[in-house]
Formats: C-alpha cells, sequence, structure tokens
C-alpha cells in the first residue's frame, strides 16, 4: 500500500501526542546514564500511568485500517529530578515510515515535565502542552497548545501486541489537523495505544516492546 502523504500527517511523533506538530529535526544521542534501580513500567520518580527512567524506550508498530506502515519509537535520552520532586525528561521519538516504499526516518524531539498534579510536554517547535491532567480521572478535561479540548474518556482494558490491560485510561483529544486522536495510558506501562482519524483512514500506533536500553538515534531521511 502507498499513500503520498508523510506519516507525520498519519500519527504524531510520541512528543506531540495531543501537545503539538511534529518537525524533522537533525539529533545526536546524548548518552544518558541508566538508572540502576529501574525496571520497565515500575519507577518511582513518575506517575503509574507515565513512567519515566534514563534510557527507557518505546516500541511500536503502526498501521493504517489495519495494514503495516511502519514503526515508531520513544526513548528518554535524559532525567532530572528537581528538589521538590518536578521530573523533567529529555525525550525523543523516531518514526520510520514504509508508505513510499523506501523506508522514511523522522526524529521529534520533545521535553516531558511531570509534577504531582500534571504532565507537560513541549514540543520541537516551542509549543507548551498540557498532556495528562494528575491523578487520571474520568471525566476530567482540559485544553490542548491549539485550544483543543481533551478529556478522559473512560477506564477500560485494552489489548495491543505486548499485551492486555485491564487499568488503562482512555484520553481523547484532537490531532493539530483537526481530526479526533484517542491515546490509551495503562498501569506500570504508560502510552500503549495511539488511534488517529486520518483522511485515509484510522492509523494505529500500539505498543510491542518496553525495556530500558541504550538506543542509537537515527539520522532522519533528508527532505527536499
Amino acid at each position: 500500500m502507498k499513500h503520498s502523504v508523510s506519516i507525520g500527517l498519519l500519527v504524531l511523533g510520541l512528543g506531540s501526542v495531543l501537545a503539538g506538530c511534529p518537525t524533522v529535526v537533525s539529533t545526536n544521542d546524548a548518552k544518558a546514564s541508566p538508572s540502576p534501580t529501574a525496571t520497565p513500567g515500575v519507577n518511582a520518580l513518575s506517575n503509574d500511568y507515565f513512567p519515566m527512567a534514563n534510557q527507557e524506550r518505546w516500541d511500536y508498530s503502526l498501521t493504517l485500517s489495519g495494514q503495516p506502515i511502519g514503526t515508531m519509537t520513544m526513548y528518554i535520552k535524559a532525567l532530572q529530578v528537581a528538589a521538590d520532586g518536578v521530573v523533567t525528561a529529555e525525550a525523543c521519538s523516531v518514526s520510520t515510515s514504509l508508505l513510499t516504499g523506501a523506508p522514511v526516518v523522522t526524529v521529534d524531539n520533545s521535553i516531558y515535565t511531570m509534577s504531582a498534579n500534571s504532565v507537560t510536554c513541549k514540543d520541537s517547535l516551542g509549543n507548551t502542552s498540557k498532556l495528562l491532567q494528575l491523578p487520571l480521572t474520568v471525566g476530567e478535561s482540559w485544553m490542548d497548545a491549539y485550544q483543543h479540548p481533551v478529556q478522559v474518556a473512560s477506564h477500560e482494558a485494552v489489548v495491543v501486541p505486548i499485551g492486555s490491560f485491564a487499568d488503562t485510561y482512555k484520553v481523547v483529544g484532537t490531532h493539530p489537523s483537526g481530526t479526533p486522536q484517542s491515546c490509551w495510558f495503562a498501569k506500570d506501562r504508560g502510552l500503549v495505544k495511539i488511534d488517529t482519524v486520518t483522511p485515509y483512514g484510522t492509523t494505529s500506533a500500539m505498543l510491542v516492546s518496553h525495556s530500558i536500553a541504550p538506543m542509537d538515534i537515527p539520522t532522519p531521511t533528508p527532505t527536499n
């Protein structure tokens, strides 16, 4: 299947989920020191539904109307904890699109900040938006950087390639292109699924693996 459309339109980089637009940028990976006690999905420094640790990574499969179109990885490059407990993480998402035949790699950088009350994301364009209101509560709502409403729609079970999760919150919002987007956050795993409506069908990003390991950030594919 081939479409003359970028993967940035189909699925937002994880650094921009419900927060902002993706931008292709060049980056060199700064090797972070791994946390000696960090376990994927279990990190005392972060919320149960949005775990973060140095060198923690989430790998996703990407599909369009059920057909494979690429892969996506979110990676925590560095993490700091302030004296007041606020966690700041430098992250990137790497997307590999197969829509045009040859793989096309994009890299999107972002900064996550987590306090006791919220998780915010600053994307590569400098836009800062609230990603989650904490604690997660069904019916809670807020506005994103584009003044689109975001809401915790339900607490439900979800099945993705890595497994089944009964304790999951579904958060619904709007892709910057103006189409509906839904995200599922599972306890002790974080973001496990994203569905985005596009003119070509619904794209899904589903978690296939979750680990803590160094990652070499690839060079983005040059654009014309």
